[in-house]
């Protein structure tokens, strides 16, 4: 009975995937584009092998990341109703993932230039983006120009998938050799 529940909630693999390698290209390339910044700072007092183990250290927290928002993802489908998420779930995933993961990041941008924002204007940063990510995850199912991008735009990215996945393979055995 709860499988059956879940199969005509959850969206199919083949949708699911381009909206995972979405948010896989976002959350891992921040986090390359971060590490590479602060790069310069850490060769002055850090040996190589401390530095992998930073950045084998944070390509597992980035994997922790993508997996938590596919599920959070996952856990809307089941909890909306099937026409507004499921039946298109990757071009609204991929909108949504989009929205939520690229305000995350601007908002994260602005906390490290400018210290930390009050919790009034954190809340009401976070409403607006969901209300925002909500809109136009459900404009976008209705214009074709705007589904055929975004189906083009998740399905190219898959191919980020076979470099970050073995490259979070390599990162979580580096930390399993350090840690033994």
């Amino acid at each position: 009975m709860i499988w059956r529940f879940l199969n005509n909630r959850l969206p199919k693999f083949q949708s699911l995937l381009p909206v995972y390698a979405v948010i896989v290209f976002m959350v891992y390339t921040w986090t390359i584009y971060a590490f590479i910044r602060f790069l310069p700072y850490w060769l002055r007092f850090l040996n190589v092998t401390e530095i992998l183990a930073i950045f084998s250290y944070a390509m597992l927290s980035d994997c922790l990341e993508s997996l938590g928002f596919i599920f959070l993802l996952l856990v809307s489908c089941v909890i909306l109703p099937a026409r507004f998420l499921r039946n298109t779930f990757a071009v609204r995933g991929t909108v949504m993932a989009v929205c939520l993961l690229g305000a995350i990041i601007v908002y994260m941008n602005g906390y490290a230039k400018n210290g930390t924002p009050s919790l009034l204007s954190y809340i009401l940063w976070s409403l607006a983006i969901l209300a925002v990510a909500f809109l136009l995850s459900f404009l976008a199912a209705k214009i074709r120009f705007v589904i055929s991008a975004v189906e083009w735009l998740s399905s190219n990215m898959t191919i980020f998938l076979y470099i970050y996945i073995p490259l979070t393979i390599l990162s979580l055995l580096n930390v399993i050799f350090r840690n033994i």
